[in-house]
């Protein structure tokens, strides 16, 4: 059950911008993190922003709330901040409304970091937990090698193979050559989640196929990664009507129009 931390005190703001993952402005709503000097996750908040001197960290349960305020204790030393657990029914209404409905918290284990999870799977974590690449708080350094460093070769690695899975599908003279471009695209994806080359091509790859149902998840992930595609919103109304469902196809082609007249806009 979610449980909730009060911070408050004429400190309270540098501190948790010491602390913190995430640059905290005024009247902010926004999720966070905590972490060890090794980049160890100590605690994942939604953290409100009530006044100057009264912060609210949600988090997912008693358990990580009691556990992070004995962590961030530790750093209190001359500062003006004052840690509080307090209940659902400390809480006003306005900080209520500002709680979204959809809000929520990944599980971690003591040793899991953001970039385990991130590694993991879980391609969203960063820019969820880290989405100004903030400089000044514990762990800052291992996080920021693993950005900077870490993910820039891994994208690198993935373009490498995007470009190679092109080029034996426009090369390629059979269809069954087609199997090895997906395995490259499907390694680009694994290698950087927002390759969009990659998608687009193992997208189109598979509608060939006429594997429509696959073709329209890697557009959706596509979509997700650029809500902006005209290439994901188009195809995905032309795989609709391939499997019928023209109700589905027409929302996308309308999708792809308005997206077609925000580009020409930007021209």
């Amino acid at each position: 059950m979610q449980s909730t931390i009060k911070v408050q005190g004429s400190d309270a703001k540098t501190f948790l911008n010491a602390q913190s993952t995430v640059k905290i402005k005024d009247n902010a709503s926004l999720y966070c993190a905590f972490l060890s000097p090794k980049s160890e996750i100590k605690g994942l908040a939604y953290l409100i922003n009530s006044n100057s001197s009264e912060f609210f960290l949600l988090l997912k349960d008693q358990s990580q709330a009691e556990s992070l305020k004995v962590h961030l204790e530790k750093f209190i030393i001359l500062d003006d901040v004052e840690l509080s657990l307090v209940s659902d029914l400390d809480l006003t209404e306005e900080i209520k409304t500002r709680i979204p409905d959809d809000l929520i918290f990944e599980d971690y284990q003591e040793t899991d970091s953001l970039v385990k999870l991130h590694q993991s799977g879980n391609h969203n974590i960063l820019d969820k937990y880290f989405p100004e690449g903030k400089g000044c708080f514990p762990g800052q350094e291992v996080l920021s090698k693993y950005i900077n460093i870490g993910l820039k070769k891994r994208a690198e690695r993935a373009q490498e193979y995007t470009e190679e899975a092109r080029d034996i599908f426009t090369q390629a003279e059979d269809k069954s050559e087609w199997i090895k471009a997906k395995e490259l695209l499907n390694k680009a994806i694994s290698e950087d989640p927002k390759n969009e080359e990659a998608y687009e091509t193992l997208g189109v790859i598979l509608g060939r196929e006429e594997n429509y149902k696959e073709a329209i998840e890697i557009m959706k992930k596509l979509d997700e990664v650029n809500p902006t595609s005209i290439m994901a919103k188009t195809n995905l109304s032309i795989f609709y009507m391939r499997l019928g469902d023209k109700e589905t196809a027409e929302e996308y082609k309308a999708k792809a129009t308005v997206a077609q007249f925000d580009e020409a806009l930007k021209k």
